[in-house]
């Protein structure tokens, strides 16, 4: 059995969407399928994560997408999964013909699918928010319960569980995605590189991000230890053992939730913000706001008030942690590769 996903990495776009199809992709393959990636550029933003997928396409975004894809596959796909915010039920009705069944990740709810599954992990959404968007048809998956993450994050979760204690210094793990959209990790590593806080810093950043280089040399030089991981795979090891986390709203809101990882949220892009305000309002994460109004010293005094409150922080991880278990790949796959569904 084939499934043919659809999504693209880069610098704008970041690679949260790649990285949860590979997650899906990696349930599959443990059930025997086969997956394929059909992406700008091949997906090279997140290497690491297209390690889960058996081919790659590197597919011209501007020309006849369902084309080269039905080229690629001439045999079709028992499923094609959509990952992008700027395809709709256009592309969905042209695979018709050649996938059985076709799965929309969405989270915008802002166009319309042509699709048999949709998929939103997004907190507060409601069936009705698609009622005029999707066939009368499609399998609405809507929630974190949901949420595509790579079979490590539910056994990290196992272990990780309950978080209890301060340390003596916190370690601090600064994610802002492999592309590290608009600069967000330097200007937090540097507002933090400045202040007297008892911490040390994990930070995680793809190869391809444009603000690579300046981190490398701040972290030579910053008086406040930084742990500069490039490319880095372990993500659920490092969010186990990090006390607090500094992030966006994208897919690794719901890896922090599952390990009960207290966050300090800053959005990123507009489609964030929903996310982020759910977040906040289950008490899973403190948001700053939107970047790149979030100053340095508004960060800093965030992560003050944090660490100088330990029960404030372990009612954040008890409040992440009952939002997200990790299972929502398991779960998706059951729905999708059921023969009645």
């Amino acid at each position: 059995m084939l499934a043919v996903f659809r999504a693209d990495a880069d610098t704008a776009t970041g690679g949260g969407h790649v990285a949860r199809c590979a997650s899906l992709a990696l349930e599959l393959r443990r059930r025997g399928w086969c997956s394929a990636l059909a992406a700008r550029g091949g997906g090279a933003a997140v290497r690491f994560a297209t390690a889960a997928f058996d081919e790659i396409c590197d597919i011209d975004a501007d020309g006849d997408e369902a084309a080269d894809m039905r080229e690629r596959w001439p045999s079709g796909c028992a499923i094609a999964v959509v990952d992008h915010y700027r395809r709709d039920t256009r592309l969905e009705a042209a695979l018709r013909p050649w996938a059985q069944r076709i799965l929309a990740i969405d989270d915008l709810v802002d166009r319309r699918h042509d699709c048999d599954f949709l998929l939103d992990t997004s907190l507060s959404r409601a069936a009705d928010d698609y009622a005029d968007l999707v066939p009368h048809h499609a399998r609405l998956m809507i929630g974190p319960e949901f949420a595509l993450l790579r079979p490590d994050f539910p056994a990290a979760r196992a272990a990780r569980l309950p978080r209890e204690g301060a340390p003596a210094r916190f370690r601090v793990l600064i994610m802002f995605g492999a592309t590290d959209p608009g600069g967000e990790s330097l200007r937090v590593a540097a507002a933090l590189a400045a202040s007297d806080l008892p911490i040390e810093m994990d930070l995680v950043i793809g190869p391809a991000a444009p603000s690579l280089h300046e981190l490398e040399r701040l972290a030579v030089r910053s008086p406040v230890p930084i742990d500069l991981s490039v490319g880095a795979t372990d993500i659920a090891r490092r969010m186990a053992e990090a006390d607090l986390a500094i992030g966006g709203a994208g897919t690794s809101s719901w890896e922090r939730c599952c390990l009960g990882l207290p966050s300090i949220v800053i959005i990123l892009a507009e489609n964030q913000r929903h996310v982020a305000r759910g977040l906040a309002g289950h008490g899973a994460a403190r948001l700053l706001g939107a970047a790149p109004l979030v100053g340095g010293e508004q960060i800093v005094a965030a992560l003050d008030d944090l660490i100088r409150h330990a029960d404030r922080l372990q009612a954040m991880s008890r409040s992440a942690a009952a939002l997200c278990d990790g299972l929502g790949a398991v779960r998706v796959a059951d729905l999708i590769t059921r023969q009645d569904a």
